[in-house]
């Protein structure tokens, strides 16, 4: 199971379409994989188009103009996925911000930066309900 991420927030607010990045992103997922998108609205219009290809999803909000959305393949108990393992994809990392983006500009931006906590703290002030899944190194997956 990985996590493949995708930031998308610069290219809305610049008032421009990000479906062909987002999707060759899901063209390329692998079955364990799941999708995880970055956006300044909750992406309702890609929840019927995703859903027609297999997906489930479930969104949380980071703030006013911040959501953190997973799609994610053959589950029923909706789950958000957080990867702990030491060779994931950190959320801080640059490859999950928009490369034409000002988020992540080789300077330390905290409004950016997201962690576990942060995550955790999002699902449960969520009207959401979901299971959380934590990956680690060990191998034993955590809820």
């Amino acid at each position: 199971m990985y996590i493949e991420h995708l930031d998308v927030r610069s290219i809305l607010r610049a008032k421009g379409n990000p479906f062909k990045r987002i999707s060759q992103t899901v063209g390329a997922l692998k079955d364990d994989g799941i999708f995880e998108l970055r956006t300044t609205f909750r992406p309702t219009p890609l929840y019927r188009v995703l859903g027609k290809k297999g997906f489930t999803h479930m969104t949380i909000c980071l703030g006013k103009t911040d959501y953190l959305t997973q799609f994610y393949r053959d589950t029923e108990q909706p789950r958000f996925v957080v990867d702990l393992r030491e060779n994931a994809k950190a959320l801080t990392d640059s490859s999950f911000f928009d490369q034409n983006s000002n988020e992540n500009n080789g300077q330390n931006n905290d409004q950016n930066k997201l962690n576990a906590e942060d995550i955790l703290d999002a699902i449960k002030k969520s009207d959401e309900q979901a299971q959380v899944m934590v990956l680690r190194d060990d191998g034993v997956p955590g809820l």
